[in-house]
């Protein structure tokens, strides 16, 4: 009886806990200029508002974070969100993306001083895999 018990309630609610999945590769591109840093990755959902990366926190050098909240994922393949953030050449940044439904991704990068575009290229190739300059 507690096997069967066990079985249905793993029927009914397996499907539920199956889609719940956290964010995937995360992709960080930042731009200076705009002041801006865009989080993205894979984050597939079959319902964008009710399954989606629903928390974007940043922090600069080690600050408290700031956080930002989001209704619904735009695109059912992969998340993107960009948010007005300060922050400078030399910042420490520290970005971590949640899921709706459970799961977390973070990624820290460090702003390079000011170089040149081969030297930030070079930067990247070597310490930051998942790092985008907008020039």
């Amino acid at each position: 009886m507690k096997t069967l018990t066990l079985l249905i309630m793993m029927i009914v609610f397996d499907p539920v806990l199956s889609f719940a999945t956290p964010p995937g590769d995360l992709l960080l591109t930042y731009d200076l200029e705009k002041g801006t840093i865009t989080a993205q990755g894979p984050h597939p959902t079959q319902e964008p508002t009710e399954h989606y990366i629903r928390r974007f926190e940043i922090s600069r050098n080690n600050e408290a974070p700031k956080t930002f909240y989001f209704p619904k994922q735009r695109s059912a393949p992969e998340f993107k969100e960009t948010v007005a953030f300060d922050f400078k050449p030399g910042d420490f940044i520290y970005v971590k993306v949640s899921c709706s439904q459970g799961g977390s991704k973070e990624l820290g990068l460090q702003i390079p001083e000011e170089n040149t575009a081969m030297d930030l290229k070079a930067l990247k190739d070597q310490d930051h895999q998942n790092m985008q300059v907008v020039p």
